[in-house]
């Protein structure tokens, strides 16, 4: 399927273990102009946990260019550095990904890719 293992291991989860790995930090739910970039993302986890660029980046074992490039939406990142940056602060890349989705549409989009795995399956 051109998909990473790591990106559809959340499907096997029920509803509340997959909410359960959402952020559990209180962050803003409002989706603003060019918030919608893994990135801002990023930005909102990194400040929320009180956590500079380059002490995150240090963590994440990324370069402080290379996060300051992904947070502005600037650079291409693969599935492996995003999982570096979440579990930096103890976040999984679920919680990462849905940081201003509430979860009504996180399930939502759960339930459409385990629907389109099992078609690919069969």
């Amino acid at each position: 399927m051109g998909v990473a293992p790591l990106a559809l291991g959340v499907l096997q989860y029920p509803d509340d273990e997959i909410l359960s790995m959402t952020c559990p930090f209180p962050l803003p739910l409002k989706r603003l102009p060019g918030t919608d970039h893994i990135g801002f993302h990023i930005v909102l986890l990194r400040k929320r946990m009180g956590l500079s660029q380059h002490r995150l980046a240090q963590a994440a074992n990324v370069s402080t260019a290379r996060l300051r490039d992904i947070e502005h939406g600037c650079a291409n990142v693969t599935v492996e550095v995003l999982d570096r940056i979440a579990d930096a602060p103890g976040l999984s890349l679920l919680g990462l990904a849905a940081l201003t989705l509430p979860n009504k549409e996180i399930l939502r989009m759960v339930h459409e890719a385990k629907a389109v795995a099992e078609r690919m399956v069969v």
